[in-house]
């Protein structure tokens, strides 16, 4: 993705938020379609994590699965980050200044059957690959950056498995696995 496209997709993600402190409890806020790259309209999953002024997280939402358009997406979930996230308070207009947005732009979700620890073990790349488990109606994913906090293979497995209410002791060859990658995109990058 270039500069420009990053560019608009921060920008979008701050309007959302912007429009969401003037409207509370209302909808997100949409893009207008018109004039804009094509690109940017192909369907897109993102998530939108936001720091405050301090780099701590202040909340993080995004999806799985490319369901809408991508400016749409980060509309979307850039609102849901400031406002609907469970773990904060919704953002005030006092912390917009300090504010940072972070987007991350997902590849499509890849099944993956390892038959062991090992094979699974193996085909995690800390700092690259985004995990998502599921066992039955139980799961959730860590982002690729989860990896700064849990650089060890098998905390950042066990911490998600806490994380989706997953309670097995080591390897489960009954969860199931996706990996996918991220394409982050930070207002200082470009």
């Amino acid at each position: 993705m270039n500069a420009s496209h990053q560019r608009i997709l921060i920008e979008t993600a701050r309007k959302s938020i912007e429009k969401g402190l003037n409207r509370p409890g209302q909808e997100p806020w949409m893009p207008v379609h018109d004039g804009v790259d094509s690109s940017l309209l192909e369907p897109g999953a993102v998530f939108v994590t936001l720091f405050d002024h301090d780099g701590q997280l202040r909340g993080c939402i995004g999806s799985l699965q490319a369901r809408r358009p991508l400016l749409d997406d980060v509309a979307h979930n850039a609102h849901q980050a400031a406002f609907g996230d469970h773990r904060f308070p919704p953002l005030t207009e006092a912390e917009l200044p300090g504010l940072q947005i972070e987007i991350s732009i997902l590849s499509p979700l890849k099944p993956f059957f390892p038959r062991s620890e090992s094979e699974f073990f193996d085909a995690l790349v800390p700092g690259v690959s985004g995990l998502m488990i599921r066992k039955g109606v139980d799961g959730a994913t860590f982002l690729p950056s989860v990896w700064e906090q849990l650089p060890s293979k098998s905390d950042f497995f066990e911490a998600l498995k806490r994380k989706a209410g997953i309670n097995t002791d080591g390897f489960d060859p009954d969860l199931e696995f996706f990996i996918y990658s991220v394409e982050k995109i930070k207002p200082d990058e470009f």
